[in-house]
């Protein structure tokens, strides 16, 4: 009776972390990240909802693939009915053709994942390496019509990495260089390069093959491969084409690719993490972990979980070792440019961002509070707040000691609430964070060290 009843509660909390993810993308998805009286909100009660079911019961039984595909399903439906496609070039007559074909996939897509668990046999093999395949063609496609659709989008992002980009080639620190202010000074806005150099280096080749947000497709591309990859290690191939249909089905992937957002390449960086800790690979572990860190600021949050899986699986020596070969990697991609302009560098990287002003246009909790009670949470709270999240989340962590899955869970889960509780949190960071909790679906529930029996047993 008691184990009846325990599966029936792990059963709801399995599905509640499928139902908390789906609030939060759709939330995301009609507010296009800014505030909403009614979806501010549920975006946020969806957060709680995947919260508390993602760690209620973190190694329970995987969640039904159909429960996954008929998420996906709505979730492609819904980027049909309105891709988000903020700046599309309706003069062009390619553009408007792109944006046709482009609402043809997604339909079909969501067709495809509606009925997928109820006409193919899970047995036939072959029918899902076919299908898994063409939907994720088809989404590709999709992500690449968004540059035709939308060549030229007016933000930041799009505008100063692309030239950030054009400065490096030309020999010159894009952290000294002067950049337009498209905004005209509004929102407390100053215009510089302000992410750290390995995204600059990895959107060098997309910049000569015309556009910086090829980084962006390519980096979920690479997170969708690492996704099937393991769920096929670990689970059935349904359900690991069933999480990766998830990830791609997200509605505001569309409007994230327009926009030139980066946080998808830390994304795949924690995904690589992940599939280079399954494989026993760990100083690759250590050097993608240095790539993280030096994409973007908030990158280092994932770097105290890492550590905290590493000890575990192997012992504190290495760790250390691990550790450095992270630092030194970091370093050696930030050093140059820092050295080349300290000033510039770190005015454009730290200081613009501390400075930054609190937006109340935002999708979070700060601007939530702002709006409804006229009070304004300072920066101190803000941080203590910060800190007391990455506590609770390494201590959870600690619990589960060498499963990967408990360490992706405390990477999302901080991010998460972090963000949040941020003074700037709009829909890449919230994208971000969605996508992470989807990564937390398909990592292994088994205890690492009874997948290798020769990993020596964690010692405290």
């Amino acid at each position: 009776m008691n184990s009846e009843r325990s599966r029936h509660f792990n059963a709801i909390e399995n599905y509640g972390v499928i139902f908390g993810i789906v609030i939060m993308a759709i939330s995301n998805w009609i507010s296009l990240g800014m505030y909403n009286p009614v979806f501010t909100p549920i975006f946020i009660l969806g957060l709680i909802i995947t919260t508390l079911a993602i760690t209620r019961a973190p190694l329970s039984d995987k969640v039904n693939s159909k429960v996954i595909f008929l998420s996906a399903g709505v979730l492609f439906f819904l980027g049909f009915l309105r891709p988000t496609i903020i700046y599309p070039d309706f003069t062009n007559i390619a553009s408007v053709k792109a944006y046709f074909i482009l609402e043809i996939f997604l339909l079909s897509c969501a067709v495809i994942c509606a009925s997928i668990c109820l006409i193919i046999p899970e047995q036939k093999h072959r029918s899902w390496e076919v299908i898994s395949r063409v939907v994720v063609a088809c989404c590709i496609l999709c992500f690449l019509l968004v540059l035709r659709i939308s060549p030229i989008p007016k933000i930041d992002v799009f505008v100063i990495n692309s030239l950030g980009a054009d400065a490096f080639m030309s020999g010159i620190n894009p952290y000294s260089t002067t950049y337009p202010d498209i905004y005209n000074g509004a929102y407390g806005y100053h215009p510089g390069y302000t992410y750290w150099p390995f995204y600059l280096l990895f959107s060098i080749i997309p910049r000569i093959f015309g556009d910086i947000r090829l980084v962006t497709i390519s980096s979920i591309a690479l997170t969708v491969g690492i996704i099937i990859i393991i769920g096929k290690r670990f689970f059935r191939n349904k359900y690991a084409i069933a999480v990766a249909f998830l990830l791609l089905a997200l509605p505001a992937n569309c409007f994230v690719i327009e926009q030139a957002w980066i946080d998808t390449l830390l994304l795949a960086g924690l995904a690589s993490i992940a599939w280079a800790i399954v494989n026993e690979n760990y100083w690759m572990s250590a050097i993608f972990l240095g790539f993280v860190i030096s994409t973007k600021q908030y990158g280092i949050i994932a770097a105290l979980p890492t550590l905290i899986i590493w000890i575990q699986l192997l012992n504190v020596k290495k760790s250390m070792m691990l550790a450095a070969t992270t630092l030194f990697t970091s370093l050696l991609i930030i050093l140059p440019f820092a050295a080349n302009n300290w000033n510039g560098f770190f005015h454009n990287t730290i200081e613009m961002l501390v400075i930054i002003p609190s937006r109340d246009d935002s999708l979070s909790l700060p601007a939530l509070i702002k709006h409804f009670y006229n009070f304004q949470l300072n920066g101190a709270i803000l941080l203590l707040c910060y800190a007391i999240i990455s506590i609770i989340m390494l201590v959870w962590q600690w619990k589960y000691k060498a499963y990967l899955k408990g360490w992706m869970i405390s990477i999302a889960l901080t991010f998460s609430w972090i963000f949040i509780l941020g003074k700037q949190a709009f829909a890449n960071y919230h994208q971000f964070a969605i996508e992470l909790l989807i990564l937390t679906i398909i990592m292994p529930r088994e205890n690492l060290q009874s997948i290798y029996p020769s990993r020596k047993p964690y010692e405290k």
